[in-house]
């Protein structure tokens, strides 16, 4: 079933930039968050992963070893927006909410917006 992902990543680039296969050609995949409390507190200064928040949607994940995170397909991964993190930041603080609440309703917001109906 799809859902929504966050990744962290220098503005500009594309979720496909991130695609690699290794040398056997299985899929290694795009470090991506499960939910936006992690996008808010990652286990490294934000400034080491960059200053853009990709939202995606795709359709399955896998363990990148991390917990904080899986991994994912690039490139069959669709990009639903594209925010400064301090736009990312902004917008989560504004609901009042946290944790699994705030990760609930955050991803309620990009799941409409990508349906068309915001």
């Amino acid at each position: 079933m799809a859902r929504i992902y966050y990744r962290i990543q220098p503005a500009g680039l594309d979720v496909s930039d991130h695609a690699s296969e290794s040398s056997d050609g299985v899929i290694a995949g795009v470090d991506v968050f499960t939910q936006a409390q992690n996008v808010l507190n990652p286990d490294a200064p934000v400034r080491f992963y960059g200053d853009e928040v990709l939202i995606l949607r795709a359709d399955e994940h896998w363990s990148n070893g991390d917990v904080e995170g899986v991994r994912i397909d690039g490139r069959a991964a669709t990009v639903i927006q594209r925010l400064p993190w301090s736009a990312f930041a902004e917008l989560c603080e504004s609901t009042g909410l946290q944790s699994d609440e705030l990760d609930d309703a955050v991803d309620l917001h990009f799941e409409a917006i990508w349906q068309g109906m915001l």
